[in-house]
């Protein structure tokens, strides 16, 4: 009842704060009469021209606004009128009276540390108080906004960049026109006009060099340029074509080749307009043969299609003296290096016979095998400098976890090439612990863990770990949610990790295993034991598993070959085993999950993730399951006189497969910060054979922080099934598992001030069963009628985005829920502020992170 009457007290203040915002309003008495506050400008008549990156030269730039009120404004206004800087300033001269009285004390008992943490303090105080002084109190300073107003001269600075942007853009007539418009009570805005005009497109481009190398090389990757024909003009392109010509010749043997040597001669022909970057030519007969390309009935022909084109011709210009060289890698040395430590009198050298590269230690014997840092070197005697193979050499060496500095750098001396490759190791023993909460499903509840790595345990870079991890947290129990239950977890696990490819790698042709080592591969070999106590039931589970993983650029690959899980079920509460006897005896047979078991799986997981943390370009993650398992004994019982009933040694085993996907993508908008956050999730679980069902952990579940929010954890579904309900009217929810999940959120997060932001949200999805569930009628999922089963949420989320994390509450409510009778399905048509809580229409979920 305590965190029912906390939940409706955080949801009041909430209602009650935005209820000031909304009643505040500016008040225009104190403006000059030339003060206009700017409401939202607006940019018309664009095309084709991008939107965003007009937008972004727009100064200045409107206040915030909610609901179409610039709240962050008033509220900068209404905490002015109480600003004092008088204040702040008897406060600095009071700080600094108070601190020189300590500082003297101190000085006179020679007590220099403490004279030095008054000084410390002072200062620290003092500036918070002059930073107060100057930019306001903390409502002035952190929450609100200063109002912006209309600034004539900015308006015409913006038109002025709007137009050298559009020229830049290819649209080399286009203009950008301004008006003001005064608007009532002293606000006005501003309109601006695009004018495109005609837009410029490029033709192909041809290249110029007097090397014949380079000649043939820019020839065959003409089809990889930017500067594609018939596509709009842009001179950001010619920026991304002269990189990408520097590193394709860097690819091909040119180490000293830079961007200065690329020049751009830009002709759009009879339009009298003329972009020429390129540097004076001193060879008279070249600059003739650039003539000579285009013919005059080509331009005829453009001339009749009244198109404007942009003829680019790319200039590769020599060095001043001699040519540019083609650089093949004579040597590669690789040297270990070794923090805190002198120059030691042994120095000892292996020299690679399978690659050709020389490992040096010069302070103790080499502790690495050459043999695995072969695979991992892509740097290699005897063939042309590449700047690919020095950046996945670079990739590779850093996966591993062995290294804490990699260096790679290019000699020249004596006019032949060696690369240097200078390795400085971890530590080889780490331990670390960690002490914090954890915030998964329930509440908020202490976790400590402890680790401990051995890196290169048998000389070979492998990576011995250990962890125990030990967490209690909150839990509504299985069979009621009235009564707030601790949940308690033990795990530990150690592994194995080496990084190549074990056991099949000798089995693979010698191409292909030159392939897998470019994807970073590693073998983890794993062992570990959980202990899990929950309300209805104790657990423990003893795990081994042999997992292959590699990855490339965003992508990562998890193939676990085998997974083999000892499960045993301790204790079961009374009340709850009753409940599962009762299911079995109607057809649902979800008790065997719960027997003592043998769990084998194989599984494949892909994961494609191009989120770097910049949320001003669009995102998205791609993750794929593919699962089955008990296969091996389903076999062993076939082909054996051991009963096929379903056991193994007198253990519970499961058939089964399993295929779950989830996308999901971040599109940044318009304004700075704002983004809409979209999230799929669709999965599939199916027994076979001797099993009549799936392991309980391989079920799908649905509600919670991470899915629809407004239903408490794990208690949505399935389908229209309508759980018991309580003597207050409201339903009995209870954990519910399912076999289909259906699943969409979308988010839309904005800033709200300093560290806070704030997101509307809109969740919809439910799981079902694949058979018909005597005892949770509506549980089956039927194409024609899932629509209809498909449970609805909104709600709003306060997230404190620290430095360090991101924690968040979420407020979910209840829109459309299946488990109603079908008129009575809306829930939201007879929400009511006071029944927020007591009915469960809205959940709190706390959580650390976005919730996708």
């Amino acid at each position: 009842m305590k965190l029912n009457y906390l939940f409706r007290l955080i949801l009041q203040i909430i209602f009650l704060i935005f209820l000031v915002f909304l009643s505040s309003c500016l008040s225009t008495k104190e403006w000059t009469e030339e003060q206009y506050l700017l409401k939202q400008p607006q940019i018309v008549g664009y095309k084709k021209a991008p939107y965003d990156r007009l937008y972004y030269f727009m100064r200045p730039k409107p206040n915030r606004r909610f609901f179409g009120q610039p709240i962050w404004a008033a509220i900068y206004q209404s905490a002015s009128k109480k600003f004092n800087p008088l204040i702040y300033q008897k406060n600095i001269e009071k700080i600094t009276e108070e601190y020189d009285k300590k500082i003297s004390d101190a000085k006179a008992d020679r007590k220099t540390k403490k004279e030095e943490r008054l000084e410390a303090k002072k200062a620290k105080k003092i500036k918070k108080q002059e930073n107060a002084r100057q930019e306001g109190n903390w409502l002035m300073r952190v929450v609100g906004e200063k109002p912006v107003f209309l600034d004539t001269s900015l308006v015409r600075i913006t038109a002025q960049e709007m137009q050298e942007f559009l020229h830049k853009q290819g649209f080399f007539q286009g203009k950008v026109t301004a008006e003001i418009k005064y608007l009532k009570h002293k606000r006005a805005t501003v309109i601006y006009k695009i004018d495109e005009q005609q837009p410029t497109f490029f033709a192909t481009p041809i290249h110029v060099t007097k090397n014949k190398h380079i000649d043939s090389v820019l020839s065959a990757n003409l089809k990889f340029t930017e500067l594609k024909e018939n596509s709009m003009y842009n001179s950001e392109k010619i920026d991304v074509e002269r990189k990408r010509i520097v590193d394709l010749l860097k690819q091909n043997g040119y180490l000293f080749f830079n961007q200065q040597f690329v020049n751009f001669k830009v002709d759009t022909l009879h339009f009298n307009f003329k972009i020429d970057t390129t540097k004076k030519l001193k060879d008279t007969t070249l600059l003739a043969r650039m003539n000579k390309i285009r013919t005059d009935s080509l331009l005829v022909a453009r001339a009749a299609k009244n198109k404007r084109d942009a003829y680019v011709t790319i200039v590769i210009n020599e060095p001043e003296k001699g040519s540019h060289k083609k650089w093949d890698v004579e040597e590669v040395l690789v040297t270990i290096l070794h923090e805190n430590k002198k120059k030691g009198i042994l120095n000892d050298s292996i020299l690679s016979k399978r690659t050709g590269i020389l490992y040096v230690d010069k302070n103790e014997k080499i502790k690495f095998s050459p043999r695995v840092l072969d695979q991992r070197i892509k740097v290699l005697p005897k063939k042309p400098f590449n700047i690919n193979r020095e950046m996945d050499t670079q990739r590779l060496l850093t996966s591993m976890d062995i290294f804490k500095f990699i260096t790679l750098r290019e000699d020249t001396t004596g006019g032949k090439l060696k690369t240097n490759i200078f390795l400085t190791p971890l530590d080889r023993h780490q331990f670390q612990n960690e002490f914090g909460f954890n915030v998964l499903q329930g509440l908020p509840g202490p976790f400590v863990n402890f680790s401990f790595k051995n890196r290169n345990t048998f000389k070979g870079c492998e990576v011995f770990e250990t962890n125990l991890r030990f967490t209690i947290d909150g839990q509504t129990g299985f069979l009621q949610d009235k009564q707030l239950y601790t949940n308690q977890e033990i795990g530990l696990s150690t592994s194995l990790n080496f990084p190549r490819v074990l056991i099949f790698r000798k089995l693979l042709p010698t191409k292909a295993r030159t392939n897998i080592e470019s994807f970073s591969p590693s073998t983890r070999i794993s062992l570990g034991y959980n202990f899990v106590k929950r309300p209805e039931y104790t657990r423990q589970n003893l795990t081994a598993a042999i997992t292959y993983r590699g990855q490339m650029r965003n992508s990562t690959y998890n193939f676990t070959l085998s997974e083999l899980s000892l499960v045993n079920t301790t204790e079961i509460r009374d009340d709850f085993l009753r409940l599962l006897q009762d299911l079995q005896r109607q057809g649902v047979p979800i008790i065997q999950s719960f027997n003592r078991a043998l769990v084998s799986s194989m599984y494949f997981i892909y994961t494609f993730n191009n989120n770097t943390g910049n949320e001003s370009k669009p995102s998205h993650l791609i993750r794929v399951l593919a699962e089955t398992g008990g296969n091996v004994f389903s076999l062993i019982n076939r082909n054996s006189s051991i009963p096929n009933d379903g056991k193994i040694f007198g253990l519970q085993y499961f058939q089964y497969w399993k295929l779950n996907t989830t996308f999901s993508y971040n599109l940044p908008l318009r304004k700075k910060s704002h983004l809409f956050a979209f999230r799929v999730n669709a999965g599939m679980a199916q027994s076979f054979g001797g099993s009549k069902t799936l392991p309980y952990e391989k079920f799908f579940f649905a509600g919670g922080g991470s899915s629809i929010r407004a239903w408490r954890p794990r208690s949505l579904g399935p389908g229209e099934y309508s759980p018991s309900i309580n003597a207050d009217g409201t339903f009995n929810y209870i954990e519910q598992p399912g076999e289909i999940i259906l699943e969409g959120n979308i988010e839309y997060r904005m800033p709200l001030f300093s560290f806070f932001r704030w997101a509307f949200f809109v969740d919809a999805g439910n799981i079902w069963t694949t058979k018909d569930d005597q005892n949770r009628v509506g549980a089956q999922f039927q194409p024609t009628r899932f629509l209809e089963q498909v449970a609805i949420g909104s709600g709003m989320g306060l997230r404190m985005n620290f430095p360090f994390l991101l924690l968040r509450f979420d407020f979910g409510l209840k829109v459309y829920d299946p488990a109603r009778s079908f008129e009575q399905r809306w829930v939201i048509e007879s929400f009511k502020l006071a029944d927020t809580f007591r009915k469960n229409l809205v959940v709190l979920n706390l959580g650390i992170g976005y919730p996708f």
